[in-house]
């Protein structure tokens, strides 16, 4: 897969090459128009070169309308074919654009869908990794909790059994002494 600054100056050479190629059949077109027009022998400059003689015979209006019609028929003869040229090419040049950037955005657009499936997939990670991490920690705080709790109570019940013992061992000195002494009293 392309490196995406190549993609793009792919793309701008590609365009590049729709105005050149756009540019070079425009120019060829127009100098066929030109070819075409010189061997056709139609110039305004050969109606208004006729001698006068020619010219005032037929009058002065059949003159003008002569050149007019000269004019209009030279005008529209050169320019159809260029008009149809020019139309052509650039209606190749606008479709080719179109093309390129239809699959420029085509591809840009499933490049951009690729990447925010792999950022929820990552975010997805990330939220699975955290709640393992809080349920871990939770875990622990518990742990923790019940081992407090198990040391307290072994401590409680172990200074219970100690003053239980050291009660019965007062209690034990207590009735020896108050035993001796009734021994010694008989």
């Amino acid at each position: 897969m392309c490196n995406r600054n190549w993609r793009g100056l792919v793309v701008i050479l590609l365009i590049c090459l729709a105005f050149l190629g756009c540019f070079v059949f425009s120019f060829a077109a127009t100098e066929a128009d030109k070819a075409k027009l010189s061997n056709t022998g139609v110039s305004t400059e050969k109606a208004i070169d006729k001698p006068v003689s020619e010219r005032t015979n037929s009058g002065t209006k059949d003159y003008n309308r002569m050149i007019l019609e000269e004019l209009i028929k030279q005008f529209a003869d050169r320019n159809k074919p260029v008009t149809w040229s020019i139309i052509l090419i650039t209606a190749f040049a606008t479709v080719f654009l179109a093309i390129i950037a239809f699959f420029g955005f085509y591809y840009e657009s499933k490049r951009t869908r690729e990447i925010d499936r792999e950022i929820n997939y990552m975010k997805n990670e990330v939220k699975i990794k955290l709640e393992n991490l809080e349920n871990t920690q939770k875990l622990k705080e518990e742990v923790s909790t019940k081992v407090k709790t198990e040391l307290l109570n072994k401590i409680y019940s172990t200074i219970q059994e100690s003053v239980k013992n050291a009660v019965w061992l007062e209690v034990s000195a207590v009735k020896s002494q108050f035993s001796c002494k009734k021994g010694d009293q008989s």
